[in-house]
């Protein structure tokens, strides 16, 4: 018997609802769009393609601190795609031909606090790496780049001790990993990847053990967009276009899923959003979530998760937001965050917020039915088998069912099961995917082999 159960998350029970977002300052950006933020100290550090920052000219790289914002490249030659903190210095990737005629910065280049310089090398051609995270005394650069100061690569590179390296990549859509993250102690990477240069499935998100990358549990649909670790809680998140992780067979309507090292689990059972994050984050134990998604047929540009249902953060959406939020960070006890929208709760701010919640004012909800919380009983055999399907419910008239291939082909439309025990024919052999429902509402799946 196979049992499709719905997982509950446990949190604290339901406070009175005090938040607010301010704007930084009353000058808006003229900007293209602002991809990163980082918290260093005192200080946070904006990234993009940002031509003018809080009335201060320069472009691509801006801090802020203590009030007063700071420019630290000169000119318009510069636009930042990925970026990041590294042995003090601040690691920038995109598109310019040098920064500030530094020598061999072309597409990459570090800030030591002083000063730009190069890495050791320029980066040739229209590409840059899309990706950039440093672990212990490694960066790693992701995207769609095939040399990196003199080093053919595909896709993916190291840099350690003064030297780049190719390494293992992974490829699809788009090659290389479009996000990095460290979890556990090792790095993940997301994008539009399906296999490893070796041929291997990875699909949408993959680990990476320093020689290999290695598939999740058969990763998640319709590409990665946005990792987050939670190192205390032993969970990385990860944001996807598609509706389903683990090969296909786990539903994951709102396009977040989750890895605790074992398996993988759906955030959030109830289909509240659609799935178009792009970043994720926790802030007062509690999960958001960036990016510009639906919510009750709403634009929204920031959702919280309050254990049952993701809903939009009061003043993040409307009919009128677009963009979408890109990077979030945790600062001074501050949600920060960063993106391509022009407006957030009515500031004249735009491209950047913060936000803030009093810690006793964090919102948990209940669940809607507790009906639909119950486990749902079906049997679906033989598996593997000839074609010849039988699957049986407990209830006639309530349930449907649809079946998929691998590469979401409709193999068997959305049918209604009107008997306790209902017959199918499936012609293509293969690994499939059998969903069922109930009143519209997708409650579990199942993998079945036709030989």
């Amino acid at each position: 018997m196979t049992k499709s159960a719905l997982v509950l998350f446990l949190f604290l029970p339901f406070i009175a609802w005090n938040q607010e977002f301010y704007a930084f300052s009353s000058s808006e950006n003229d900007f293209l769009t602002i991809q990163n933020i980082h918290s260093r100290g005192d200080s946070l550090i904006f990234t993009g393609g940002q031509q003018e920052f809080m009335g201060l000219e320069g472009r691509g790289v801006h801090s802020y601190k203590n009030g007063s914002p700071s420019s630290h490249i000169e000119g318009f030659g510069v636009s930042v795609w990925a970026s990041c903190l590294f042995q003090d210095k601040l690691i920038i990737t995109g598109l310019f031909n040098d920064v500030m005629g530094t020598p061999s910065t072309s597409r990459i280049a570090a800030w030591n606090g002083q000063e730009w310089e190069s890495l050791g090398g320029d980066i040739v051609g229209g590409s840059y790496p899309e990706s950039v995270l440093a672990l212990n005394d490694t960066l790693y650069f992701g995207g769609s780049f095939s040399q990196i100061a003199g080093v053919e690569v595909e896709s993916f590179a190291s840099f350690a001790n003064g030297t780049f390296q190719a390494e293992e990549s992974v490829l699809g859509i788009i090659n290389g990993p479009l996000h990095l993250e460290v979890f556990d102690d090792e790095l993940w990477g997301a994008g539009e990847f399906v296999v490893d240069t070796e041929g291997n499935s990875i699909v949408g998100v993959g680990r990476f053990d320093g020689t290999h990358w290695n598939d999740v549990d058969g990763g998640v649909t319709g590409g990665g967009r946005a990792l987050f670790a939670d190192e205390e809680e032993g969970i990385i998140y990860v944001g996807h276009a598609g509706e389903f992780a683990q090969g296909g067979s786990l539903p994951s309507l709102n396009g977040i899923s989750a890895w605790n090292g074992e398996e993988w689990s759906a955030v959030g059972e109830y289909n509240d959003m659609s799935p178009s994050v792009r970043s994720i984050i926790k802030y007062r134990d509690q999960l958001y979530a960036g990016g510009l998604f639906q919510i009750d047929d709403t634009p929204c540009l920031l959702s919280y998760f309050d254990g049952y249902h993701w809903k939009c953060v009061e003043g993040a959406g409307g009919p009128e937001a677009d963009g979408a939020i890109w990077d979030m960070v945790i600062h001074q006890d501050t949600l920060f965050g960063v993106g391509s929208f022009d407006d957030i709760a009515g500031l004249d701010d735009n491209g950047k917020f913060k936000f803030y919640m009093h810690p006793d004012s964090v919102q948990w909800g209940v669940p809607d039915n507790v009906e639909e919380l119950q486990d749902i009983s079906w049997l679906i055999y033989p598996n593997p088998t000839d074609g010849q399907l039988t699957i049986e419910v407990a209830a006639q008239n309530e349930y449907a069912v649809e079946v998929r291939n691998t590469k979401g082909q409709l193999m068997v439309p959305k049918t209604s099961l009107l008997e306790l025990r209902n017959e199918f024919l499936i012609e293509e052999k293969g690994l499939h995917f059998v969903h069922l429902y109930f009143e519209e509402k997708l409650l579990g799946a199942s993998r079945i082999l036709i030989e």
